[in-house]
């Protein structure tokens, strides 16, 4: 896994990868068929999405193919299942990740905030409105996440290092 990769294995690697998100993105809706009752179907399928299209992404970058994802199936999932499950702090998030993935910072944070008002307990989910805020440029906004998610026990982790990084704020270390 940590083995290095060469720049003429990248093509066959992503499309390897791709091809596993696609097939989790199918095992994930006939779930949802299955049992469209249950939030947390809805949920697995919203993150397989979000992966597929963050793999389209990382593919199209290294290999400059133009591959396509129907984003506008995914946010229709999204917003089907907060229609069904507006309470879910899960769906809630799932949703925030896609609508990250989908460029829209905005609507994410606000997500995001949803289920920080459904579950004040996850630390999970204020690590990730920090980073949406930090992609914003609200590096003061971001950095009382930071401190909410370590007072609940919520180590930080690479990812929000990085965007915090890149977005030059720097992070708070302490509650």
């Amino acid at each position: 896994m940590n083995e290095p990769v060469a720049d003429d294995q990248i093509a066959g690697l992503l499309a390897a990868i791709l091809k596993q998100a696609r097939q989790a993105v199918q095992q994930a809706h006939e779930a949802v068929s299955l049992d469209p009752t249950l939030g947390l179907a809805f949920a697995t399928e919203i993150r397989a999405r979000g992966v597929e299209l963050f793999v389209v992404q990382l593919t199209s970058l290294f290999t400059h193919m133009n591959l396509a994802v129907d984003t506008a199936l995914a946010r229709q999932l999204a917003d089907q299942a907060l229609q069904k499950f507006p309470n879910s702090a899960v769906v809630r998030r799932d949703r925030a990740v896609l609508l990250g993935l989908l460029g829209d910072a905005r609507s994410a944070e606000r997500e995001i905030g949803e289920a920080i008002s459904l579950d004040p307990m996850s630390g999970k989910n204020y690590l990730m409105r920090a980073t949406f805020r930090a992609q914003q440029s609200d590096c003061w906004a971001a950095n009382n996440d930071v401190k909410q998610a370590l007072a609940l026990k919520q180590p930080v982790d690479d990812y929000t290092r990085q965007v915090f990084s890149l977005a030059d704020c720097e992070m708070a270390t302490r509650r």
